[in-house]
């Protein structure tokens, strides 16, 4: 798993902004690594500063779990959430 966290410390070097941006697909570095289950990718990313990409993530699940849609995708008013 050092190719990852290589390749992770790669992308943000030059650009440290790079491990909050979302794909084309609205997905951050941080939502692959945990939805992949990639243990080394989280830790390095953490190692880097996405806590409070993950914080987003779990006001997610919270708010899922009550019924909620809560949108964590970048640009989305995060304090709007729907029932």
């Amino acid at each position: 798993m050092q190719e990852i966290t290589n390749i992770i410390q790669a992308f943000h070097a030059p650009n440290p902004t790079s491990i909050h941006k979302a794909d084309e697909n609205s997905f951050t570095p941080t939502f692959v690594a945990v939805g992949s289950m990639n243990v080394s990718a989280v830790h390095k990313l953490i190692e880097l500063g996405v806590a409070e990409d993950l914080a987003s993530y779990m006001k997610f699940d919270a708010a899922r779990a009550a019924g909620y849609n809560y949108d964590v995708r970048p640009g989305v008013r995060r304090d709007v959430v729907t029932r």
